[in-house]
């Protein structure tokens, strides 16, 4: 996958478990995490094992659409996007 946006409470494992285990076999695809009870700590935990971002909830689609914008900056030449995707999130619609 080029991008995975994941909840760090999951049922069968946590966010950051999940996280670590892309890297591991996907070690170019960009995580975003998103989180009910996130603060700045797990934040800064997150992005250190190489989240984009780790996103409060509720959050809006602009504030998803940004993040998504910077995965694609940080993914440069190496993140192959659907033109359509990158479309929609250029001009600021669609999500």
């Amino acid at each position: 996958f080029d991008v995975v946006l994941t909840d760090m409470r999951m049922p069968e494992m946590n966010g950051l478990e999940l996280l670590r285990q892309i890297k591991q076999v996907a070690p170019h695809t960009a995580v975003i995490m998103m989180s009910g009870h996130a603060d700045e700590t797990l934040a800064e935990i997150a992005i250190a094992a190489g989240a984009v971002n780790l996103l409060c909830k509720p959050f809006d689609a602009a504030t998803l659409r940004k993040t998504f914008q910077h995965a694609i900056a940080i993914q440069g030449d190496r993140w192959v996007v659907p033109k359509t995707l990158m479309r929609l999130v250029r001009r600021g619609g669609g999500l």
